[in-house]
This record gives structure tokens, C-alpha cells and sequence, in this order.
């Protein structure tokens, strides 16, 4: 995962070293400089423009120490990209990296809010489970775990799964998984998607039931045509559908998209806060990411 990191991060960051007692937002900035998979990304204009800021700051040895420490690390920790050719100050370049920043994954981090780019997670405006709290816990872990009692309405509930994809600049594919996709017009966790065009890739169980005597129950041509329509309904018209017989490759409710895996042990349908059955799990994981798209070949699609 790649970070952009605002001056005022770095600055809680070093006030909180003095801290005996750290604080929630303390070891969170701590996690994210250095969690050992996170890239930090900067241009040469960027870094010039930080080091103006930091010049007469009383961190100024510990701003340059800690460049200096990440840049001599094992691990590769910093990434330079292009510069702007339009930024004449700090807060422009920063937006001009927040907005046009191409990677899987990317987060720009202040402790200030930027009214004018949404997408910059405020360290300051973190609220289970808000947006900034969403990102925040990503970029510190690389995951994160939600139960149904820390939301407190059904449209809240709407709100986190439209904030998961606010971040990523760009989506090259989302893998929508679920045994049960008969379902899908039942909830509206993935509204935001609507009209978007996004290439989304559903993947379904084709059995019905297994009655007693054991002999499985397909869904007729019919029902899979009617559950590849509300998939297109959904999702739009670029969606394309999959399914299986093999209880081995599908029990999972989940959905991939930039190597982020967002994970529920209940139907989609059923994420409500009367419900009382339910947790999410949102991971960034290359690894766990390539591992599914290898068997999503095992699939079959219904053209």
C-alpha cells in the first residue's frame, strides 16, 4: 500500500515519542510509517517543499533523521514519482499527488481536513467507523474487523460499504462472490456501484438445495438467466457472471477489488442492525488477492 504523508502527520507523530502513555492516534501514525509493507510516496518537488516547512521547525533533526533511518532500511520504503509542473506551494502538490497518484492501493494521510479532496484521510476526524477511520486502520495493519453493534442504523451500514471505495483512484476489477446472489436486489451495500461501469466479475454457487436423499438441486437456465440480470441491474452492464457446482470453491461472502478483501460470514442481505449474527473483515493482502483470482479460472460463465 502506498501513503502520502502530510507535514501535520508527521508532526503528532513526533510530539507522541515524548508520550510515556501512547495514545489510540498515537500508535496508529507510528503503524502506518512503519508498517514494514507500506510504501511511502513522494515527489522531488514534494520532499523540497517539506523540508522548507520543517527548516526552523523544532523537529527539523527529527523529520530528517527519520527520512534518513526509512531510507536506509532493508525494506523498500519510498517511492518518487513526477512532479507537477503547476504546484507552486505544499498544499498544492499534495493535492496534486492525492488526485493523480497510480497504484493499486493509495491513501493520502493528514491530521487536517482538505475540504476540496475528500479522499485525504483525516487522522483528526476519525469515528468508528467512519471513512477516516476506515483507511486509517488499513494503512496501519493492512486490516481490520467490524461487528453489527458498531453501527448504528441500516443507512450507516450503506455509508461504510460506499466509503470502501472512495480511496483507490482507480478500480481495474471488483470480484463480487456469494453463494446466494439471488439476494443481491435484497440490500443495498453495493448501490454505490450502480452506474459506475465498473468491470465486476460475480461468481455463484449453482446449486439450490441438497435435499436428504442427497442428490443436488441445480438452478434451472431460467433462474441462473434471472440472477445474471439482477447482477447487471446492479452493477451495470459490463458485469459478467460465473458459477460452480463445487462446495470446494465457494462458501465465502466477499468482495475483492486493488488486492483489498472485504469479508463477511453472513449473506449481504442480512448486514443489518437487527441482526445480531453478523462481522466484517476487510484485509489488504497481495498475496490472499492473487491466491483468489487463481481460482476464479475454476469457474464457469454464463454468456
Amino acid at each position: 500500500m502506498e501513503v502520502l504523508l502530510y507535514p501535520d502527520f508527521f508532526i503528532e507523530y513526533f510530539k507522541s515519542n515524548t508520550n510515556f502513555i501512547k495514545s489510540y492516534t498515537d500508535n496508529l501514525r507510528a503503524n502506518i510509517i512503519h508498517n514494514s509493507y507500506n510504501i511511502i510516496t513522494f515527489s522531488e518537488k514534494y520532499l523540497n517543499f517539506m523540508e522548507v516547512f520543517f527548516k526552523d521547525h523544532e523537529f527539523y533533526d527529527e523529520f530528517t533523521n527519520l527520512y534518513v533511518q526509512l531510507m536506509d532500511s532493508n525494506s523498500p520504503k519510498f517511492k518518487k514519482i513526477l512532479d507537477s509542473v503547476v504546484s507552486e506551494n505544499l498544499d498544492q502538490e499534495f493535492i496534486h499527488l492525492s488526485s493523480t497518484i497510480n497504484c493499486d492501493f493509495f491513501l493520502s494521510i493528514a491530521e487536517k481536513q482538505f475540504p476540496n479532496n475528500p479522499t485525504v484521510v483525516s487522522i483528526s476526524q476519525i469515528k468508528k467507523p467512519n471513512f477516516h477511520w476506515l483507511f486509517s486502520e488499513l494503512a496501519a495493519a493492512h486490516k481490520l474487523s467490524l461487528e453489527y453493534h458498531e453501527f448504528s442504523n441500516n443507512p450507516q451500514i450503506e455509508k461504510f460499504f460506499e466509503d470502501i471505495f472512495k480511496a483507490p483512484i482507480r478500480i481495474d476489477k471488483i470480484y463480487y462472490i456469494d453463494r446466494y446472489v439471488r439476494n443481491l436486489t435484497k440490500h443495498r451495500c453495493f448501490a454505490t456501484l450502480k452506474g459506475k461501469n465498473y468491470n465486476v466479475e460475480v461468481l455463484t454457487y449453482e446449486i439450490k438445495s441438497i435435499p436428504k436423499n442427497g442428490n443436488a438441486i441445480r438452478y434451472t437456465p431460467v433462474e441462473l438467466n434471472a440472477m445474471k440480470a439482477d447482477s447487471v441491474t446492479t452493477f451495470g452492464a459490463s458485469c459478467r457472471f460465473f458459477y460452480t457446482q463445487s462446495k470446494t470453491l465457494i462458501h465465502e461472502r466477499k468482495v475483492l477489488f486493488n488486492n483489498l478483501i472485504i469479508n463477511s460470514n453472513e449473506d449481504f442481505s442480512k448486514l443489518k442492525t437487527h441482526n445480531q449474527t453478523w462481522t466484517i473483515d476487510i484485509t489488504y493482502s497481495r498475496v490472499n488477492y492473487s491466491k483468489f483470482v487463481e481460482k476464479t479460472a475454476l469457474f464457469t460463465e454464463l454468456v
